[in-house]
């Protein structure tokens, strides 16, 4: 038993491929889900250019990623990709969405390049709701506010799935009064030319290269990093790296790929982070040189360069903590090589960083 109900689903191709549910959750998931979204302290505010709004990694939050369990996000992966008549990859990505008063998302079509989801599930839960409140979500035929083809109420436990796409334009009317919520599951679309295929079956640090990339990418978008530095951190080791080689070499016909593929700023660091010494990060990126881990030679980086990189290998480190065979004085180590650079890196990845060595040593100590 998952926990899902899906009823009342109804597809519809205009103004583009989406699907409304009327009841995705059984009802007691959805109240359970519901006093979660309402109690939870662990918000982020994210500002872009056309939305402001409060966002939370749910399956990073232990009460919410136990009653999203693996079960019920595969059932529903494999529902959306039966409903769309499309091949999923097995990456999920569950985040909770908070609006308050004043707070919108403006017109815009989400669109996927490089490494974005490419369909979308967004489930409205809360409490309360009354069309006086706003937070309507809007569809429309064509980028113009005068294009509505559709206006959706956010009612609890209600959901809508659709297609990132040229056309999918859409937007959420300012909300008046109390908060929305909502939970927006994104997936991605299996792509034979994407520079990851065949990661599922190398091995990496207690699972699959795969999902260790996956994990890296989700930390750094969970630390509010930019997108070309999220999209490197989820392909930092497509032409290998230090202590991963792999025969994926970064010769120029294949950087020319990868660059078509998720373009030439993460690209670059994608690059920079095969050939970098992981030793030589903290201090370049105060400043000093960054060095080639294969000759020992200077490698040419701005110092933004030099702190995305920091920030990726940082990602990299607290993504294989849990996993990797590091004794307590290793683990201490591996912090202290970051506190010379605390001040450069986000709070969030710090907490991160101490987070996961303390359950680290945790569990390397015997029981009581």
């Amino acid at each position: 038993m998952t926990g899902l109900l899906l009823d009342g689903t109804e597809v519809r191709t205009d103004p583009f491929l989406h699907a409304t549910v009327a009841r995705v959750f059984a009802d007691e998931l959805a109240k359970a889900l519901t006093r979660e979204l309402l109690s939870l302290r662990q918000w982020n505010l994210h500002r872009g250019r056309f939305f402001e709004q409060y966002e939370s990694d749910l399956l990073r939050h232990r009460p919410t990623r136990g009653l999203l369990g693996p079960d019920l996000i595969d059932r529903l992966r494999e529902w959306a990709a039966d409903l769309l008549t499309v091949d999923l990859t097995d990456r999920v990505q569950v985040v909770a969405h908070r609006l308050v008063a004043g707070q919108g998302i403006g017109l815009h079509n989400d669109a996927p390049d490089a490494d974005d989801e490419t369909h979308r599930l967004v489930v409205h839960l809360g409490t309360g709701y009354q069309d006086d409140h706003g937070g309507h979500l809007v569809l429309f035929s064509e980028p113009s506010i005068e294009a509505v083809d559709r206006v959706l109420r956010p009612l609890p436990n209600t959901g809508m799935i659709f297609a990132a796409s040229d056309d999918s334009f859409h937007a959420v009317t300012p909300v008046r009064e109390g908060a929305r919520y909502s939970v927006v599951f994104s997936f991605w679309q299996r792509r034979d030319d994407h520079p990851h295929v065949g990661a599922e079956q190398i091995a990496h640090s207690g699972g699959t290269l795969a999902q260790h990339l996956e994990g890296v990418h989700d930390l750094l978008r969970c630390w509010g990093a930019p997108e070309p530095v999220c999209v490197a951190g989820h392909l930092h080791s497509v032409y290998g790296t230090e202590h991963f080689t792999i025969e994926a070499e970064g010769d120029p016909a294949r950087r020319d790929r990868v660059r078509a593929a998720v373009g030439a700023e993460a690209e670059r660091l994608v690059w920079l982070f095969s050939v970098c010494s992981r030793a030589s990060l903290p201090q370049a990126a105060l400043g000093a040189d960054l060095y080639d881990h294969r000759d020992g030679s200077v490698v040419p980086a701005t110092g933004d360069e030099r702190r995305a990189l920091l920030l990726i290998d940082l990602a990299d480190t607290v993504e294989q903590l849990p996993r990797v065979p590091i004794d307590e004085d290793g683990l201490h180590a591996e912090r202290a090589r970051y506190e010379p650079v605390a001040h450069l890196l986000p709070a969030q990845a710090v907490a991160a960083l101490d987070t996961a060595v303390g359950q680290a040593i945790a569990a390397r100590r015997p029981a009581p």
